[in-house]
């Protein structure tokens, strides 16, 4: 593993690399929209392509060598379905497959032959040998890196390489990884596919790998575990968003090394790791440099320089990259810009300068040895070269260029903290964002992700990109939001904070007076919805023992919310439900009656369905369940057979009723006291047949993990019950030796046998 830093340890010999395995900490990954979290071990549990998704940094290459290696090697206890060691594996750099079929006109077969034989120096492969292995064999292919190919046309192009590599190789198990932003752009068909994403580490996986560092950079065990436990101290002092991304820890750790103290920004971070790298090792290690002392001085500037070239290279679609051109491009800095060279000398000076950053693993292979050089470079350049000489029209004209391709934000991002760094007052970042704004309402999605990192920028202009970005919200609505628009989830991380939920709620206000159409009130009216959804969940996930979402009647969200018109609410099943749920709960609760009748009334066709939000991917359980659930605990017994008259009156069969509670969140959070009250209403109902609601109810409490608390003793409980026509049914559901599979067979053949004819 060739590592930033670690490389650079004076008992490391020249083509020495560290060991991956010694180093690598297991990612955890989220699928799709579920909560639940998926470990490594368990990816291969299907038979579909994988498509690993993670933000930059998030260790998505490293992932797929360590599963390549672990392949290799045939460790069957890695991995939960020990056949995926089995596979033979290839591992492919998109990148490169994309360079070698723009220069070769070869597809990913030709593509495979060449890897092999440029990696491996095996040469004598032939392309129907490679098939044969493909068509009979297992294999195990890896496309790294998609969000890698920035010129859209290229990228729709590779995705459909891929799709069709996957069509005509059945036996093949495929994984792509991309960035999450950039992905949308060519999605791989979700057909047979699974769609993970890397989550940022939490504490313990930051603990694992600060100790796995130390375990190979430092020998000795007092001061290795003196600084782990000062650094595992001091992490809590840096922005969880930094250090729990894999990259920046990595830096973070090499920077408390050198210096023993933590930094405290992305600017700082990766400011001080390229001067750690580029100025003091070479002091510290007392390497040799090969350099004259004019070109030592201004290393800074050619880097920066050779940056800024490579970045726009790397961003057009006819952009190309060789050694050659690297060469004239420090050539022509030292010639032209700085002036320490002629044409005499230049050609080998800048070899010598490319042979130092090589030595230095600064720049090696045509490229930056980590995209993090390139990046800090790149905005290096254009502070120096274009915001430092006050060329603001050409400072405007890149940024607006760029502030919408993913490629360019953390470039940008680094610039845009350079600037503010060197300022008095709000002036020059407020007037460069709100051009901005102007020029492009999508600008608005990064100025509001880098916001927070912003010092000298007022209020007024955290509510314009507000503003901006609503629009862009509720004017594009996709199908999949979690993946395809973060703009809601960006916006839902600031609405959590009290400061800035007051100047979003401001905004909200000042919209909803504002001339807009009413299409336009009407996405506002489900954006505030979500948002304030989002909050509550978060703030019972955090606080809440009870699953609520009441809002303080006092509270701004309470009176903006009800500002909007009334029928925006009555037409949508969705809002109807949250302003039941949220604003009038107690009543609700006491009462579900007349909320019950309305809703069926006004939204039948959807009553056993879930309701999904329009932006933020968020989802009730059924009205139904959520109805159920009120008349089985409400305080007035007789609220159940009201309830079951309206059931009937339209037509909801008592059979789909009971079968739909066994994947039903109905129970969640009970308690013995619930429980009672619930047998208690079920033994007083007039209509027998529904008393057979005991059975999904004890099905929940014994099985599903969601419960509140494991119930030693479900016998007591069912003492209670007074009818014994359940009685044989009861007793199979509580029997130890039935499990849930055999118990979930039972009860739908007494469901379909006793209530056939309901």
């Amino acid at each position: 593993m060739n590592f930033i830093g670690l490389g650079l340890d004076l008992n490391v010999k020249k083509g020495k690399r560290k060991k991956l395995e010694d180093l690598f900490v297991k990612p955890i990954f989220s699928e799709g929209k579920k909560i639940n979290n998926r470990q490594l071990e368990n990816i291969f549990d299907n038979d579909k392509s994988i498509i690993i998704l993670g933000n930059p940094g998030s260790g998505k290459s490293i992932l797929t060598k360590f599963i390549t290696l672990k392949t290799i090697k045939k460790e069957k206890t890695i991995f939960t379905n020990s056949d995926i060691t089995n596979r033979i594996p290839f591992r492919i750099e998109l990148r490169k497959y994309h360079a070698f079929k723009k220069e070769k006109k070869g597809g990913l077969l030709k593509y495979l032959i060449h890897l092999i034989d440029l990696e491996y120096a095996i040469s004598n492969i032939l392309l129907e040998n490679l098939e044969f292995i493909l068509n009979n064999k297992q294999t195990l292919i890896i496309f790294d890196g998609l969000d890698e190919i920035f010129d859209i046309n290229d990228k729709l192009s590779v995705k459909n390489d891929i799709e069709n590599f996957i069509d005509q190789y059945k036996r093949t198990k495929t994984i792509t990884t991309s960035r999450i932003i950039g992905y949308s752009d060519a999605p791989l068909e979700d057909k047979n596919t699974i769609r993970l994403t890397i989550n940022n580490f939490n504490d313990n996986q930051i603990e694992e790998y600060i100790k796995n560092w130390y375990s190979i950079e430092e020998n000795n065990k007092k001061i290795r575990q003196k600084e782990i436990n000062d650094l595992l101290e001091k992490k809590d002092l840096i922005d969880n968003e930094l250090i729990s991304n894999p990259l920046l820890l990595s830096l973070i750790v090499i920077l408390y090394r050198n210096n023993l103290k933590v930094p405290e920004s992305k600017l700082e971070i990766y400011q001080s790791c390229t001067k750690t790298l580029v100025d003091k090792w070479d002091h510290s290690k007392s390497m040799e440099i090969n350099l004259s002392e004019d070109i030592y001085k201004r290393k800074d500037t050619i880097f920066a320089d050779l940056a800024y070239w490579q970045y726009r290279e790397l961003s057009n679609q006819d952009g190309k990259v060789t050694y050659q051109r690297a060469k004239n491009t420090v050539a022509k800095s030292l010639t032209e810009k700085l002036k320490i060279a002629d044409d005499f000398t230049s050609d080998s000076q800048s070899e010598e300068f490319l042979l130092y950053a090589q030595k230095r693993s600064l720049y090696f292979d045509n490229n930056f040895t980590h995209k993090t050089f390139l990046e800090y470079f790149t905005a290096f350049w254009i502070f120096s070269n274009i915001e430092k000489k006050h060329k603001k029209g050409e400072r405007n004209a890149l940024i607006g260029e760029y502030v919408t391709n993913s490629y360019w934000h953390i470039v940008l991002e680094l610039l845009i903290n350079l600037i503010d760094k060197d300022q008095a007052d709000n002036e020059i970042i407020d007037d460069l964002i709100e051009y901005q704004l102007k020029l492009n309402v999508d600008s608005s999605i990064f100025f509001l992700e880098i916001f927070e990192t912003i010092q000298n920028v007022s209020t007024r202009i955290f509510e314009e990109i507000v503003k901006k970005i609503i629009f862009v919200i509720i004017h594009k609505q996709e199908k999949d939001i979690y993946i395809f628009n973060p703009s809601f989830d960006l916006l839902s991380k600031y609405f959590r904070d009290t400061y800035y939920r007051k100047l979003i709620n401001k905004t909200f206000e000042n919209l909803q007076s504002a001339k807009i159409n009413e299409l336009e009130i009407t996405g506002l009216n489900y954006l505030y919805a979500e948002l304030i959804l989002k909050h509550s969940h978060n703030i019972e996930n955090s606080h809440r023992k009870e699953n609520t979402y009441t809002i303080d009647k006092q509270s701004e969200e309470y009176k903006i919310f009800n500002s909007f018109p009334e029928y925006i609410s009555e037409d949508s099943p969705f809002l109807s439900l949250f302003k039941t749920l949220t604003f009038e709960e107690e009543e609700f609760k006491k009462n579900p009656i007349p909320f019950m009748s309305f809703f069926l009334k006004k939204f039948r066709d959807v009553f056993s369905d879930d309701l999904n939000s329009k932006y933020s991917g968020i989802g009730y359980i059924p009205f139904l369940d959520i109805i159920l659930r009120n008349l089985l605990i409400a305080p007035d017994h007789k609220l159940l057979d009201k309830g079951i008259k309206l059931f009937e009156e339209n037509n909801i069969l008592m059979n789909e009723i009971i079968k739909l509670q066994f994947n039903s969140s109905i129970f969640y959070y009970n308690n013995d006291e619930k429980i009672t009250a619930i047998i208690n209403t079920l033994n007083q109902t007039q209509n027998k047949k529904y008393k057979g609601l005991i059975m999904p109810i004890l099905f929940s409490l014994r099985f599903n993990d969601f419960t509140e608390k494991k119930y030693s003793n479900l016998n007591n409980l069912i003492g209670l019950f007074s009818d014994n026509n359940f009685s044989n049914a009861l007793k199979f559901i509580l029997d130890e030796n039935n499990d849930s599979k055999s118990v979930t067979q039972y009860i739908n053949k007494y469901i379909d046998k006793e209530y056939n004819d309901f």
